[in-house]
C-alpha cells in the first residue's frame, strides 16, 4: 500500500495488512484508524514513515511489524480508542502520544518484545494493560503532554518504565507491576498508588538506582510518593547488576525482576510468595529467606496467547 496524501482506513469488520511481507509505504503521510473494528499490522514493514492516528477502534502491532523511522513520526491515540500490541519483537521508535482515556494494551510477548523506545506524551488519564502476564517497556522519556499525566496501570503483567521521566499525575497500579528501573522513572510529582495484589519492583545497583534502605521502605510502606495496600507485592528488579538483600519483617509478597542474581542473605522473614520472574535468586546463608509462615515459590512462564495472529 503507498500513500499519495493523508489516509483512513477502518470499518466494521476486522481487516489485516499480513502475509508475503506487505509494506505500506507511507510517503510522509498521516494514516488515520477511523471506525470501531480492529485493524492489525502483521509483520510487513513500513518505509517513509509520517504519523498514525488512532482515531477510533484498535490498531494492533503485531508479530514484528517494522515501523523504521524515530522520534519525529508519531502514533497518536485519541480518547476511547486502542493501540494493542502482539508479540511485537521490534522496538518501536516513534513518538506516543496518549491522549485522556486512550489505551495501551500487550496481548502477546515478553522478554525484550513490546518497547517503545521513543518519547511517550500523557494527555490525561491513560491506561496500560498487560495481559496473560505479559511484558510492555518504556524506555523513552514519559512527559506531560496535557498536565497532569497520570497512568492507570491494569492487566496481570508487567510494565517497565526506564526513561527520564517528568509527568506529574503519579501512577495507579490496580494489577499486575510497574518496575522502575532506576530513580529517574519516577514521577516528577503525583503518589504511586499500588493496589491490592499488585506489586511496584524497584531497579537495584548502584549510583541513579535504588538502594537497600529505599526496599525496606517499600516493604514498610514508607517510600516517600508510595502508597502500598497491605497486601501489595515488593519487587527487586536486578537488570543494572547482582544485588545481595537482606529483608525487614512482611506479610507482602516478593517478586525477582531482571536478569543478574538477587541474594537474600540473613534470616528474611517475609511471609508472602515468592515469584521468579527473570534472573536467579540466590539464598545466601542457613536462615535466609526463612518463614514465619509456609509461602510457595512460582517461576513465570509464557502462557497462552491472547490472539491467534
Amino acid at each position: 500500500m503507498t500513500l499519495g496524501s493523508d489516509a483512513s482506513i477502518g470499518g466494521t469488520g476486522r481487516m489485516d495488512f499480513r502475509g508475503n511481507n506487505p509494506v505500506i509505504n507511507m510517503n510522509g503521510f498521516t494514516l488515520t484508524k477511523m471506525g470501531s473494528n480492529y485493524v492489525g499490522l502483521v509483520g510487513g514493514s513500513v518505509t517513509n514513515a509520517g504519523h498514525i492516528v488512532v482515531a477510533q477502534g484498535e490498531l494492533d502491532l503485531a508479530a514484528g511489524v517494522n515501523l523504521g523511522g524515530n522520534a519525529s513520526n508519531s502514533i497518536t491515540v485519541r480518547n476511547g480508542a486502542t493501540l494493542s500490541v502482539f508479540g511485537q519483537s521490534i522496538a518501536v521508535a516513534w513518538t506516543l502520544n496518549l491522549d485522556n482515556g486512550s489505551l495501551l494494551e500487550v496481548e502477546s510477548g515478553s522478554g525484550t518484545a513490546n518497547t517503545f523506545s521513543g518519547p511517550v506524551n500523557l494527555g490525561g488519564v491513560v491506561t496500560l494493560d498487560t495481559q496473560f502476564d505479559r511484558s510492555l517497556t518504556l524506555t523513552g522519556n514519559i512527559s506531560d503532554m496535557l498536565s497532569p499525566g497520570r497512568i492507570n496501570k491494569i492487566g496481570t503483567g508487567l510494565v517497565i518504565l526506564s526513561g527520564t521521566n517528568s509527568f506529574t499525575g503519579g501512577i495507579q497500579i490496580s494489577g499486575g507491576i510497574i518496575s522502575l528501573r532506576n530513580t529517574s522513572s519516577q514521577p516528577a510529582t503525583g503518589s504511586i498508588t499500588v493496589g491490592a495484589s499488585a506489586g511496584l519492583a524497584l531497579g537495584v545497583g548502584g549510583a541513579g538506582f535504588y538502594s537497600a534502605s529505599d526496599v525496606d521502605s517499600l516493604w514498610s510502606n514508607t517510600l516517600t510518593g508510595v502508597v502500598m495496600d497491605a497486601t501489595s507485592a515488593v519487587g527487586i528488579d536486578t537488570t543494572a547488576g547482582n544485588f545481595t538483600y537482606s529483608t525487614s519483617q512482611s506479610t507482602r509478597a516478593l517478586t525477582k525482576l531482571g536478569v543478574n542474581t538477587l541474594t537474600l542473605m540473613g534470616v528474611n522473614r517475609f511471609t508472602g510468595a515468592t515469584t521468579i520472574n527473570q534472573g536467579t535468586l540466590k539464598i545466601g546463608v542457613a536462615g535466609a529467606s526463612t518463614p514465619t509462615t509456609p509461602r510457595a515459590i512460582s517461576f513465570s512462564r509464557a502462557p497462552t496467547r491472547g490472539r491467534s495472529t
